[in-house]
């Protein structure tokens, strides 16, 4: 089967992929921001905790094991982030549909 350049933004128009597709770049942009404020801004925090030693080398050992902890806490806190995010867009998008008309 052989598409066309027509054929092809048709398809575009008709499934809204191009909107899907500037979600997704803003999405993965605000996700990479999201991971630098976390790494250069929150996790800083903890370093007086660790006795100066940078969360991002801190082990805890257990046994012969060592667990390099810091990345573990540090992607938990992004994704509790994008979460937030996620829910406070889902909850601005709601309540613009929910307003109720005023000539009612």
């Amino acid at each position: 089967m052989k598409f066309d350049a027509i054929q092809i933004k048709a398809f575009i128009k008709k499934h809204s992929l191009a909107s899907v597709a500037v979600g997704f770049l803003l999405g993965h942009s605000g996700s990479n921001f999201l991971a630098a404020i976390i790494a250069g801004l929150v996790m800083p925090l903890f370093n007086p905790l660790l006795n100066g030693t940078d969360w991002r080398v801190h082990t805890l050992d257990v046994g012969p094991f060592a667990f390099q902890w810091g990345p573990i806490v540090a992607d938990g806190f992004h994704l509790a982030a994008v979460i937030f995010v996620v829910v406070i867009v889902i909850k601005i998008l709601e309540y613009d549909e929910v307003i109720p008309n005023q000539g009612d």
